[in-house]
């Protein structure tokens, strides 16, 4: 999983893992990339390693250090980007 991720993937735990709990998705993303989403629930972000750019719909663009978490309105658009690297990756459940 970690060549994986060093090229940007998205890999969902709770599919993959083919976990009986559908009620919520957990997703690790690596590498350097970019999503945009708008999800009815609320967003946790946690970023594990390296940084990433939080723009939420309406606020200033925030900034995830290694370690940092962010949770996002449900319904509030928002983009995650992440910077170049090797071992940049967020855990978005």
């Amino acid at each position: 999983n970690m060549h994986r991720l060093s090229t940007g993937a998205v890999i969902d735990l709770i599919a993959e893992l083919n976990h009986p709990d559908k009620e919520f998705t957990v997703h690790v993303i690596g590498g350097e990339s970019e999503q945009t989403a708008c999800r009815p629930c609320e967003t946790f972000l946690y970023q594990l390693r390296g940084n990433a750019t939080v723009a939420e719909e309406g606020r200033d663009a925030r900034e995830l250090a290694a370690g940092a978490c962010f949770v996002v309105a449900s319904g509030r658009h928002h983009t995650v980007r992440r910077q170049p690297g090797p071992f940049q990756n967020l855990c978005s459940i």
